[in-house]
């Protein structure tokens, strides 16, 4: 079983099942969100998130409130399981690391030599990510989104490869490296993009 007993009987109905710890998480990830999900005016009454000209971002209560819930969910989770799906995961980021360089160094023409190998990239962890996914629901999302990255950059929309402005594949595969990184407890490595 991935995770350990019930968990809305051990969390007692609390904030890890009803929406507040994904976005609490999300923003924990990303920095800043430029939209907040529907129902989230209570996270910034809690004083849990504040608004700035980036965007949303938690507050040092809210990175306080994200680290015990990160903890909480933690001690339900088989970790032993989600790093044995982890463990392939960072020889992959280093092949995509070199991809990444040769496409900021490369032209419009060698760019689409790349689209081939970047989305062999996205494929190759599917299986990674549905073993993550078994242990921590929320890693499907990134399946999800790398797909859709991948697709529109199959559509010759470029920007989806590493285009820090868009959800590219880039940028969803950094947050979901943050994610692992964060969830097993882990150190970046100097190989992280």
């Amino acid at each position: 079983m991935a995770v350990v007993g019930d968990r809305h009987e051990a969390l007692g109905g609390g904030d890890l099942t009803n929406g507040t710890f994904a976005t609490v998480h999300s923003l924990a990830l990303r920095g800043t969100l430029q939209q907040l999900p529907e129902a989230s005016e209570d996270l910034i009454r809690a004083g849990l998130v504040s608004s700035t000209p980036a965007g949303y971002t938690l507050t040092q209560l809210g990175h306080r409130r994200h680290r015990a819930f990160l903890d909480m969910e933690r001690r339900l989770l088989d970790l032993g399981l989600l790093e044995m799906a982890y463990a392939a995961l960072p020889a992959v980021t280093r092949q995509l690391r070199e991809i990444v360089l040769d496409w900021e160094a490369g032209d419009a023409r060698d760019r689409r030599r790349l689209v081939g190998p970047l989305c062999a990239i996205v494929e190759s962890i599917e299986l990674i990510l549905r073993r993550s996914a078994a242990v921590a629901p929320r890693f499907e999302a990134y399946r999800a989104r790398l797909d859709t990255a991948k697709r529109r950059l199959l559509d010759s929309e470029l920007e989806y490869a590493v285009d820090p402005d868009v959800e590219s594949i880039l940028t969803v595969w950094r947050e979901m490296n943050e994610d692992y990184l964060q969830t097993l407890g882990c150190a970046h490595d100097e190989g992280d993009l």
